[in-house]
This record gives structure tokens, C-alpha cells and sequence, in this order.
């Protein structure tokens, strides 16, 4: 069906898109002056207002061409239902999407009460990224909680070392050169391989592919960090427990001399 262009509310909110592409919708408005027809927009009438929801670069190069009307697929439905059907139709129709489209589009869900009670990977399936790109935009909000855990735990075990007279603070290892050397190479090996994996692919798959290397890579890196935290977690524990076991042993020595 056709529906007027001013009944339509075209709310840059709902948009998933960072941006309107100005040279496509040019394009779309000099396409549809010539009598190409598009697929209709999607639309959702919640009783008061036609929310657009899909197609905002042909909704525009229809205003842009001067036409009055467009061929709309009107859903019934609130605002929300347009946002989120927005959300999901971007990586199916249209435009390409952008590394920061992918972004917002799930950090859209993200920032909702409801949606981002969804896995990492539903989110990933329903926005069409991969799941590790989600794991990274969720995780700054896992990295606050746990900055609180460690600081809490930090403080713990300064008062544990003050009480057992422990005063040398933990010394971190130094950076050496050869270990800054040793980091250059690992990462140069790693751009080679993720190049050589790319060469192997079709032209249209490379993009995607090497998005999805990209986040694996900082998935993984990720992962190390935490697994660093870990490992010296444990080694404070494991020191701290043998200063106790020593008070404990010489507390013993004194009650027996007693």
C-alpha cells in the first residue's frame, strides 16, 4: 500500500545506522525520478503515529524526489517494535553495514532493560555479527564490577599484610626490550597469518572475515589479561598463607616455651 510521506515519523532514535548515507539516498532520489520501484519501508502504527522502522535511506530519497506518497509495509505496533525491527533489518536489507553501525546496533540492545537480558550470541544472530563482538561491548560493564572486586580485594590484603608486619610492597617484573621485541614479532606473526587467511577468501567474505579475526584476537587477549589477574591472585594467597602458617608456627614455639 502507498502512505503518505508527513504521516510517517521518521524518529532518528529508532535508526540502528550511525549516520544517513547523503550520496545513496541521492542516488535512491534520482533512481525513483526515472520510475524504479523500490521495496516498501516497514512502518508500525501504534494508533497515533506511523513509526518508521525499516528503510530510511529510500523514505528520504522519496522526500528528496518530491513524491507525496511511498510504498509502505504497515505493521501494527509501538514505537518499541519499530526499534527493534529496525535493529535486526539492517544486517539482512540495504546499505552494507559499518563497523560502527554493527556497534550500535547492539549496543542498542545493550542499553535496553529487556534485550540485553539476551545472550551474547542471540544478540549477535539477531544484529548479524559474531558473538565476540558482543562479548566486547558487554564486557566494560563486567570490567567495572570486577575493577570494585579488586580494588575491594586490594585493600583486604594490604590490611592482612599490615597486620602480619608485612611491609615490602610486590614487585612487578621490569619490561625488558627483548620482551618488547618478543611482543613486536608475536604480533607481527599475527597480522601475516590474518593476511594470509583473508588471501584464501572470496573478495565479498574478506570484510567480514577480517572483522571476525579482529575480535577474536581481542577476545583472546582479553582472556589473557584475566587469566594474568588470576594467576597473581593466586600467588598473593598462596604468599600470604605461608606468613600466616610462619605466625602461626612461632605463636606455637612461644605458648610451649610458656
Amino acid at each position: 500500500m502507498n502512505v503518505k510521506i508527513v504521516d510517517i515519523t521518521a524518529d532518528p532514535s529508532i535508526q540502528s545506522r550511525v549516520e544517513i548515507d547523503q550520496s545513496a539516498v541521492g542516488d535512491y532520489a534520482d533512481l525513483i525520478r526515472e520510475g524504479t520501484d523500490f521495496d516498501p519501508v516497514v512502518a508500525f502504527d501504534d494508533g497515533k503515529k506511523f513509526w518508521l522502522a525499516c528503510g530510511f535511506h529510500r523514505f528520504f530519497a522519496y522526500k528528496k524526489a518530491g513524491a507525496l506518497e511511498i510504498p509502505c509495509d504497515l505493521r501494527k505496533g509501538s514505537r518499541r517494535d519499530a526499534e527493534l525491527y529496525s535493529i535486526g533489518s539492517n544486517a539482512k536489507n540495504g546499505l552494507r553495514m559499518t563497523l560502527a553501525d554493527r556497534r550500535k546496533s547492539v549496543q542498542m540492545l545493550l542499553d535496553d532493560v529487556e534485550w540485553s537480558n539476551w545472550s551474547d550470541r542471540q544478540i549477535a544472530r539477531y544484529v548479524g555479527v559474531s558473538h565476540p563482538f558482543v562479548a566486547q561491548l558487554r564486557r566494560p560493564e563486567k570490567k567495572a564490577d570486577a575493577g570494585k572486586t579488586q580494588a575491594n580485594a586490594g585493600k583486604t590484603q594490604a590490611k592482612t599484610k599490615a597486620d602480619a608486619g608485612e611491609t615490602q610492597a610486590p614487585v612487578e617484573p621490569e619490561t625488558t626490550e627483548q620482551d618488547e621485541f618478543i611482543a613486536a614479532l608475536q604480533e607481527r606473526n599475527a597480522e601475516l597469518e590474518k593476511s594470509l587467511t583473508l588471501a584464501t577468501l572470496p573478495e565479498e567474505m574478506k570484510e567480514e572475515a577480517a572483522q571476525l579475526i579482529d575480535d577474536l584476537r581481542e577476545e583472546n587477549r582479553l582472556l589473557r589479561i584475566e587469566i594474568d589477574a588470576v594467576k597473581k591472585s593466586r600467588d598473593q594467597f598462596q604468599a600470604e598463607n605461608a606468613q600466616l602458617k610462619k605466625q602461626v608456627a612461632m605463636l606455637n614455639k612461644k605458648i610451649k616455651g610458656q
